[in-house]
């Protein structure tokens, strides 16, 4: 099975009114799960008592079924094919398979051998009816190129009822159960048994494992959406699209999602990097169709200049017929980012590809919505498990659901929401995904920090989407997946006309005709219209996967196109590039073909180390954010603590800055839900927004980091912040103290508080990164250690804060992260956002920490040594 096939079902031709009448029955049962408004007009009544506007949307529905290959409530089927030395289509059934009486695909795992088979379970469907068991499987024939679920029937034999009930009263049936069957079951020939139960579907290998299926409500199991038949394509074919794929790179650009970009904007300002539950953000506090105001931003992506666009718009697009574009490169994607190419092609009557859809890095989706059926399991098997959970989202365009699971992870099934949001049937609740930033990116992770990258399976619009759940995770499947500019660029696309868009031997796009601001009211209009243009007698128009393929011949095409245009006044129209190809039964087939071609590489989803979750929000604490002028945050930060701070020493309170940006300064209070305290916050706010320098000002719920300092260590950790914001607050003109001076002060501070706690794991913590610096790095950072190495005093107030902060930190119960070596080092970090020192500055802060710590612990004989792997000049000793 090397592609897969898709054919429209539709067995009669739609152009004879008569046949369309007889099929009505069948037609409206279709149309009942695709198109209800359209269902409800038309259920009562025969196609020949339809008035002549039903009709037309009738056809309309018809056309669309009989052109495109795509499920269209069920008017369409798939097959798998192979690659041969020739191009064959023969379908000689559309539904109703026979199964065959052996089921080759359970042969195929045990020739593979017992280790690739982890355990089995007998078939659940089965039951005993009169003289022999029933049971539904799937059978297929030995070219793996026909195949069906059907209900099979094997006659009873006491012999095989033993085997059956000692296999039923297994919890799980291993392959030690296997080999040992005979000590439990005294039967001649077990073996042979135990191969006709494998090889019949009784037994079932668990290998590979069997993914959850949900079949779409429009799924009919008296008509199956999958044909059987004899499908080959040249091998000539496939030799093209793999030469394709080595160089497409050339086409491609990134995908950046504005929604996405907004929605990091609005978590940093309100839970600064930390992750937030899926669910959390449908709260009303956090606004969340803010990021969702702008409709052309909404599902558009960051246009940036591209070498190959540029080159086409300074060609003479119009006068052209065909462009190759082979040599017109190179793109900005590398070819190692390439992991895999899925084109949706089908091949024209001079046997070119012509390319439906390209689709870098996603693989399967193309065939997504066929998961369900047996023939296309391949499809879930082949990808492998990394780092990254690669979660599928199924969307039933009948019920509009939405469905997460990880495929072969099975310890996280999935998620179900419906239209408006609410759980229906999961293993998998909201709130046990986490969105949150991590080294400046958006991700999404599960609660061990396993990156959840969403991958929609089935081909859905963007603007069928209601959730915005659902628009998040939409956006995650898209966002810095490579495209081919081709079919995103919105200053290619808008052009008046574009010619036939051409690689090598592939047609990339078909000639293209764009239209806006269109009004056509009338047959007599839209014949002018078709003159006036040039357009070809046979076209498609409308978006992808939903095109119509109009004849402007036909009278009843023209009206169909007619009643299209009634609520369309922008759209387009591509030429029409005819397969002629044909069924047996003799009707043109309009085949779209499938085809994955994969690099072999695998893009690396590092995994995300430290999840710092929100929880719930502490009602006696509030918190206010403070837009401020980043070039003047320590001026504006100075003022408000010496001028309203002080004013607030009756609650415990503390500050930070959010060092994402630099623009927000953050300050917490205790008010324990008084009245009184809430009325000083409510004064102080009036009171800041008046201060220069500052834009906004917003109240916002207090979540506590329990990850970082433990429940029942928060409380203290929230005593420490008070002391080192009381501790700045007191301290005049804080802006005008140098940097090296508040590296010096915190340093000597958390030296001597670490001295009692942890000092040993701290040095050898950070002995094994300060090995992998490069030379100039661990230079520097010694050089600034040599200059300063006496300065070793602590102010009167620094050394009252490192009394507080001893005997604070002795009441700690350290129960985050793991233990206390990790909750200091996140309480010296937020020492550092407290005194503005990022970057390079905090980094220096730990190293000193580092330095004072190893002369105390060698007893001052390294004080002038290089421990980081550079022995300075008086140095006797040289730790690596």
């Amino acid at each position: 099975m090397d592609f897969i096939i898709r054919l429209p079902l539709i067995d009669f031709d739609i152009d004879d009114l008569d046949l369309v009448a007889q099929n009505f029955n069948r037609i409206k049962n279709k149309i009942k799960y695709s198109s209800p408004i359209l269902y409800q007009a038309i259920c009562n009544e025969s196609f020949n008592t339809l008035n002549d506007k039903l009709k037309i949307k009738v056809l309309k529905y018809l056309k669309r079924g009989k052109y495109r290959a795509v499920p269209f409530a069920g008017w369409s089927g798939i097959g798998v094919g192979n690659w041969a030395p020739n191009t064959h289509i023969d379908c000689n059934k559309s539904y109703n398979i026979q199964a065959a009486s052996k089921n080759p695909r359970w042969e195929s795992f045990l020739k593979l051998g017992p280790e690739r088979v982890s355990s089995f379970q007998v078939n659940q469907t089965i039951s005993y009816e009169g003289d022999a068991w029933i049971f539904h499987t799937f059978t297929q024939s030995d070219d793996r190129t026909n195949g069906a679920w059907d209900w099979v029937k094997v006659e009873y034999h006491p012999a095989l009822e033993k085997v059956i009930n000692y296999l039923k009263s297994l919890k799980t049936i291993t392959i030690p159960h296997i080999l040992t069957i005979h000590k439990h079951v005294e039967i001649e020939d077990i073996g042979q048994i135990i191969y006709d139960l494998i090889s019949v579907g009784m037994l079932i290998p668990k290998y590979p494992p069997q993914r959850k299926k949900t079949l779409p409500e429009n799924h009919n199991d008296t008509e199956d959406t999958y044909i059987q038949g004899e499908f080959f394509l040249d091998k000539s074919i496939k030799i093209k699209l793999d030469h394709a794929s080595h160089a497409i790179a050339t086409l491609l650009e990134p995908n950046r999602s504005r929604v996405l970009d907004n929605l990091t904007h609005k978590l940093q300002s309100t839970f600064d990097d930390r992750f937030v539950p899926l669910d959390h953000l449908l709260h009303p506090h956090f606004q969340l169709w803010e990021i969702f105001d702008n409709p052309i931003q909404e599902a558009s992506t960051l246009q940036k200049e591209n070498h190959l666009i540029q080159k086409l718009l300074e060609l003479n697009l119009e006068e052209a017929t065909e462009i190759d574009i082979t040599d017109l490169g190179p793109g900005i994607i590398q070819p190692n980012e390439i992991e895999s190419c899925d084109y949706l092609f089908k091949i024209s009557e001079s046997g070119r590809i012509v390319i439906d859809n390209l689709l870098i890095n996603q693989k399967g989706k193309l065939s997504g919505r066929f998961n369900h059926l047996p023939n296309c399991e391949w499809l879930a098997y082949q990808s492998t498990a990394d780092i990254a959970l690669k979660a599928e989202v199924l969307i039933c365009e009948a019920t509009n659901v939405h469905r997460i699971f990880t495929g072969i992870q099975s310890n996280i099934p999935f998620i179900i929401l419906d239209a408006l949001g609410k759980r229906t049937n999961t293993d998998l609740e909201p709130s046990e995904l986490f969105l949150g930033i991590d080294k400046g990116r958006l991700k999404l992770v599960n609660k061990e920090g396993l990156q959840i990258i969403p991958q929609f399976h089935t081909p859905i619009s963007y603007t069928r989407l209601t959730h915005p759940l659902a628009k998040i995770l939409w956006h995650f499947s898209e966002e810095n997946l490579p495209k081919c500019c081709l079919y995103q660029n919105i200053h290619f696309l808008k052009l008046p006309k574009t010619p036939r868009i051409i690689w090598n031997d592939l047609i990339l796009m078909p000639q293209k005709w764009f239209f806006e601001d269109i009004c056509i009211k009338n047959p007599d209009q839209l014949r002018q219209f078709i003159q006036h243009h040039r357009l070809p007698k046979s076209f498609l128009f409308g978006e992808s996967d939903a095109e119509l393929l109009i004849d402007t011949d036909k009278p009843s095409d023209l009206l169909i196109l007619l009643d299209e245009l009634k609520n369309k006044s922008t759209f387009f129209i591509y030429e029409w590039i005819n397969t002629m190809m044909h069924t047996a039964k003799g009707y043109l087939a309009n085949p779209q073909f499938h085809y994955c071609h994969e690099s072999g590489r695998s893009l690396n989803k590092p995994k995300v180390h430290f999840v710092n979750k929100i929880y719930n929000q502490n009602q006696n604490w509030t918190s206010i954010h403070i837009t401020v002028n980043p070039i003047t945050v320590e001026p504006t930060l100075s003022k408000i603590l010496k001028t309203y701070c002080r004013e607030i020493k009756k609650m415990k309170w503390y500050f930070l800055v959010y060092d994402a940006n630099k623009t927000e300064i953050r300050i917490r209070f205790q008010t324990k839900r008084k009245p009184e305290n809430d009325q000083i916050i409510k004064n102080l706010i009036a009171e800041i927004i008046m201060v220069d320098g500052i834009k906004a000002i917003q109240k916002v719920p207090y979540n506590p980091e329990y990850d970082k300092y433990g429940k029942k260590g928060m409380t203290v950790s929230e005593s420490i912040f008070h002391l080192e914001s009381q501790f700045l607050c007191d301290i005049p003109n804080l802006n005008e103290i140098k940097s090296m001076d508040r590296v010096l002060t915190i340093s000597l501070i958390w030296s001597k508080i670490l001295i009692d706690h942890s000092a040993q794991n701290y040095i050898a913590y950070y002995k094994s990164i300060y090995a992998n610096y490069d030379n100039y790095s661990k230079k520097s950072l010694q050089r600034k250690f040599q200059e300063h190495r006496n300065d070793e005093e602590l102010s009167f107030a620094a050394t009252q804060l490192f009394v507080d902060l001893i005997e604070a930190l002795d009441k700690h119960h350290f129960d985050g992260l793991e233990g206390p070596l990790f909750t200091m080092l996140n309480h010296i970090h937020m020492f550092c956002n407290r005194f503005m020192l990022l970057g390079e500055e905090e980094r220096t802060v730990f190293y000193f920490i580092y330095r004072h710590l190893l002369s105390r612990s060698l007893n001052k004989s390294a004080l002038y040594d290089g421990p980081i792997g550079i022995s300075m000049p008086s140095s006797n000793i040289a730790l690596s």
